[in-house]
């Protein structure tokens, strides 16, 4: 009769082998102490935690069970052996590689053992010094942040200006802040600032009704991609911050600060007190640039963005309007009103000229500028006040008039970026077609989209007035509460390095508060890691939408049940293209469920109010226009066992963004609803980074990541068939029916073993398969190509990637050399007959992708890092190795082949350990 003891065991191994491993957990301990002797259940235990990712408590169990036996005198040498490589697979899930040497002998005779000692010797030498894990994993990771693009290139780098907003305002406060100490909100592209601006007047407005003085800090992170925004930003501050001293200031002087703000704000010519306030604005803030310490506290620049801050300062004071004289500008405003009126996707009915507005319409109409304040008017040049009041008017808009405007008003410098449009000049040649968008209806974002409600308005100078005032007033009574932290770069790419940590200049700020009170600087603080509320604008629609929104934006939010924390977004550049949320979701994160976004992002989106409301006929038809704004909430930082998804699903889910990733559909371009794919393979390590830190076991992630740089793969997934990735097809990615498929990944191997390599030490844990496949660090090196010829066509697109094609083996039947680039990767051999002779060949033998890589505009070079015995052989003159640009959008061919041999491919002479 069995034992206890045994009983119990055998119970455990039913349901370890039904899959139920919490439970057989508990039976194994159960068994354990029934008979503390016995090291059968402490093996099986440690089986099920393996299983279960508990690696360090299964290699104390692993050796609890080797010392009972040792201690019985019952070894047997196959139950040894499985105990040592389930504790060698352990450690290496543990990235403690050096203790998988220790305990394997080094004439270890059991094959399996050997193996796993090779591996471990193989990273070992790799990446020196990874014993000291935890040091290295956060060089390492820096490094990759720093050096490592997220996404496929742009070809054209200088990206577009978008200077101001398109969507309503907003305010991103909640009641709920002003009884917290600190409340950290971020705005990530930042445009005119409009949701800060609305955020300070609702936090305003709540604490002035409260009995108590408010006592509340709020802290502001602002993110764009741009100078000239953080540089428009700096120009309103010091106004706003000048206007909110109330203390000895005449009605001149108020009205010359608001009249400014009015033009610079969102206006696009301005008469000259106007510009010459702006242009002493500007020297104020070049002065302010050049000071250790900032004048005034609540506004803090950080040391790295300075410089490029005051070039763009700099241009808008001696070059921009020589470049862009006002009759340009008046042109340029007919053209792009033009253009947005005949927009097919242009929602919505007209907003009614606003209240004492109808004479300033029809002068904007007619003459591209509105009514000044009236000490404006004092010597006025163009005696604009006796043309309104004119019976004439507006039939005395005359080409006279017209050009005294073009003669005695300035343009709004700060709506262009000098160093956009000189890469505009330099790829297409012709100003004519430089597009500043000068398109923005003036007299509708102040009366439609802006918190502007003047009493009893007479023009739309009045408007600007009440905006302006609240504003200022908000801001003086934030004062000493409030700091703005304005930060230049990719939004994805500041979220991970402020997540990280890797912001040196964001620490060891001094506190808020104690400069303004006049006392010494006695204590320091951090700026925030964590923000309760992020405000991406429509910023994922560039960077990933929902995937990037999940891997950069909620890492740097806290878990919160009651969305008290969120991060936000909203589609504006292709809400057609989508029929409703869950599609959305699909398309960029190939989930069709928000169950299983929660079970791998721990992430919940707070319905729309619009989705409950009955929409306009003419909008049901258009998507996700009239959405609004998607609010997501991070519930939790690790998902329970028991709620993952399961195995085979988190296969094919990282198959699946690989190949979509790697192989996006072919889609329409230019086009209005284009929908991009932006990242580039790196994608998927943070992926399984991610995976891993919210509970994924370490060894799912490693046999998947083993098997991907073995070139083939056997998967359920599919490339891409549609335009979005319908819901219906991420389902289908998902069904346990579907046969296995075999589909080969060779020419994006060598990247894909190179990125491996890079990203190992980083991911903490190792791989048990695939170590001889990888390159040492020293021999990833960094290398360059050049192009003579390039279609700079929608070059802003991060839809860019660099092909190596053997040409010896790339014969085609026809007379011209057409390669059908994604036929091939997509394995249709069948396909190709007509098009290539050794189709096959081809994929296997003669072709490279890099998606990871970096374009410069300006000399038409591409760099790129690349293991070092691949590199060679494109470089060898004996071959017909040639490089060339692929756009994955249209999948056409933009950049002139290069050979790359004979200096067409160079090696930039850097290491990646250097």
């Amino acid at each position: 009769m069995a034992s206890e003891s045994e009983e119990l065991r055998q119970l455990g191994n039913v349901l370890y082998k039904q899959g139920k491993l919490y439970e057989a957990i508990k039976h194994y301990r159960d068994a354990a102490k029934a008979d503390e002797s016995d090291p059968a259940p402490l093996s099986n235990l440690s089986a099920a935690l393996f299983e279960t990712g508990h690696y360090e408590k299964c290699v104390q169990q692993v050796e609890k069970a080797s010392e009972l036996a040792n201690a019985k005198g019952q070894v047997d040498p196959a139950s040894a052996n499985k105990l040592k490589i389930r504790k060698a697979k352990a450690l290496i899930m543990l990235d403690r590689l050096p203790e998988v040497l220790e305990a394997i002998a080094p004439d270890e005779p059991n094959a399996e053992l050997k193996t796993l000692a090779d591996a471990v010797k193989k990273a070992l030498l790799s990446n020196p010094g990874i014993s000291n894990r935890e040091k290295v994993r956060k060089e390492k990771l820096e490094k990759i942040v720093k050096d490592l693009p997220r996404f496929k290139s742009v070809l054209l780098t200088n990206q577009e200006y978008y200077h101001i907003g398109h969507d309503e305002q907003q305010s991103n406060f909640k009641p709920i802040d002003a009884k917290q100490e600190k409340t950290a909100y971020l705005f990530a592209g930042i445009g005119d600032a409009r949701h800060l601006h609305g955020t300070w007047m609702k936090i305003h407005e709540h604490e002035r009704k409260q009995a108590e003085k408010p006592t509340a800090k709020y802290h502001f992170t602002i993110i764009d991609t741009k100078a000239t925004v953080i540089a428009r930003a700096l120009i309103i501050f010091l106004l706003l911050e000048e206007l909110s001293d109330t203390s000895n200031m005449s009605t001149d002087q108020r009205e010359e600060i608001l009249g400014t703000l009015f033009y610079v704000y969102i206006n696009h010519i301005m008469p000259p007190k106007a510009w010459q306030k702006l242009q002493s604005t500007i020297s104020q803030a070049i002065e302010l640039l050049g000071q250790p310490i900032a004048t005034f506290t609540w506004f803090d620049i950080l040391q790295k963005d300075r410089n490029a801050i005051r070039n763009a300062l700099v241009l808008w004071q001696h070059q921009t309007a020589k470049d862009w004289p006002t009759s340009e500008f008046r042109k340029r405003m007919l053209l792009d009103t033009m253009k947005q009126v005949m927009n097919p996707y242009a929602t919505g009915d007209k907003i009614p000229t606003p209240k004492g507005c109808k004479k300033d319409a029809v002068l904007y109409q007619k003459a591209c500028i509105v009514t000044p304040p009236p000490s404006f008017l004092q010597d006025d040049p163009l005696n604009l006040k006796e043309v309104m009041a004119s019976k004439n008017f507006p039939k005395n808009i005359t080409d006279v008039l017209l050009n005294k405007i073009d003669n005695t008003w300035m343009p709004n410098v700060t709506l262009i970026d000098t160093g956009h449009l000189k890469q505009f000049l330099m790829t297409s040649g012709s100003k004519a077609m430089a597009e500043i968008d000068l398109s923005t209806n003036i007299i509708d974002q102040w009366s439609g989209y802006l918190w502007s409600k003047p009493a009893n308005p007479t023009c739309l100078y009045d408007y600007a007035v009440d905006y302006f005032t609240k504003v200022s007033a908000a801001l003086h009574h934030l004062k000493g509460r409030i700091r703005v932290e304005p930060i230049l770069g990719e939004m994805d790419e500041i979220f991970e390095k402020i997540h990280l940590d890797f912001y040196p200049d964001r620490l060891n700020k001094p506190a808020l508060g104690q400069e303004e009170s006049g006392m010494p600087v006695s204590t320091t603080e951090d700026y925030p890691k964590i923000f309760d509320r992020v405000h991406l604008s429509n910023v994922p629609d560039y960077t990933g939408g929902t995937l990037g929104a999940f891997l950069f934006a909620a890492p740097i939010t806290p878990v919160t049940k009651d969305f008290k924390a969120q991060f936000s977004f909203t589609c504006l550049r292709n809400p057609p293209a989508f029929k409703d949320v869950d599609e959305f979701n699909s398309e960029y994160c190939l989930l069709p469920e928000m169950s299983m976004i929660a079970k791998i992002f721990l992430c919940v989106r707070r319905p729309c109010i619009s989705e409950s409301m009955p929409l306009p006929a003419f909008m049901q038809m258009q998507g996700l226009i009239g959405m609004g704004y998607f609010e997501w909430s991070k519930q939790a930082e690790i998902v329970p066992f028991p709620s993952l998804l399961d195995r085979p699903t988190i296969t094919a889910w990282i198959h699946g963004l690989l190949l979509k990733t790697a192989i996006p559909k072919e889609r329409q371009v230019p086009a209005m609803t284009l929908i991009n794919s932006p990242f580039n393979l790196t994608v998927l390590f943070r992926v399984i980074m991610h995976l891993k830190k919210v509970g994924y076991p370490s060894h799912w992630l490693s046999e998947i990541l083993g098997t991907i740089i073995g070139g083939t793969i056997d998967t359920k997934a599919f490339p891409q068939k549609s335009v979005p990735f319908s819901v219906k097809d991420s389902k289908q990615l998902f069904d346990k029916s579907r046969p296995l498929k075999r589909f080969s990944i060779k020419p994006f191997n060598a990247e894909l073993t190179t990125l491996t390599s890079i990203w190992l030490p980083a991911l903490g844990f190792g791989i048990l398969h695939g170590n001889d496949v990888l390159p040492d660090h020293s021999s990833i090196r960094k290398y360059s190509v050049t192009f003579s010829h390039v279609n700079w066509d929608m070059g802003f697109e991060s839809s860019f990637i660099l092909v190596f094609i053997d040409m010896d083996i790339a014969t085609p039947t026809g007379p011209r050399p057409i390669i059908p680039l994604r036929l091939l990767l997509l394995n249709k051999e069948d396909q190709l007959k007509n098009a290539l002779q050794r189709p096959r060949d081809v994929r296997e033998k003669g072709l490279h992708i890099v998606t990871t890589w970096q374009f410069e505009t300006e000399t038409k070079t591409g760099r790129f890092w690349m293991r070092e015995d691949i590199m060679k052989q494109l470089m060898d003159r004996r071959n017909g190795w040639h490089a060339c640009i692929w756009r994955v959008d249209r999948w056409d061919i933009v950049g002139q082949p290069v050979k790359a041999a004979a200096g067409g491919v160079k090696d930039l002479g850097i290491s990646w350990v250097d």
